[in-house]
């Protein structure tokens, strides 16, 4: 694999990782902050914002979605060392 590939790789697994929409989300208000305070807009209060309300999109997206395996795919019970009997 080439020196570039390798980098860009690394670049996109940093950056964006496994949750594409907020990356994108994450760049869209890095910009729109950007350009309303190159208009003049006092608008450094959109950027914090922007990002809690993706992080809570996500987090609900997160739980929502069913468990695929994993740690938390096992029932309590068939853990518990109090109903082996």
């Amino acid at each position: 694999m080439s020196y570039l590939r390798r980098f860009g790789r690394f670049w996109w697994n940093f950056v964006v990782g496994d949750n594409l929409p907020l990356a994108i989300g994450s760049g869209g208000a890095i910009a729109v902050t950007a350009l309303l305070v190159h208009e003049g807009v006092n608008a450094w209060w959109l950027l914090p914002v922007a990002i809690l309300v993706l992080l809570f999109a996500s987090v609900i997206k997160a739980a929502r979605t069913p468990s695929q395996g994993g740690r938390g795919s096992r029932k309590h019970s068939e853990t518990s060392p109090m109903t082996q009997g």
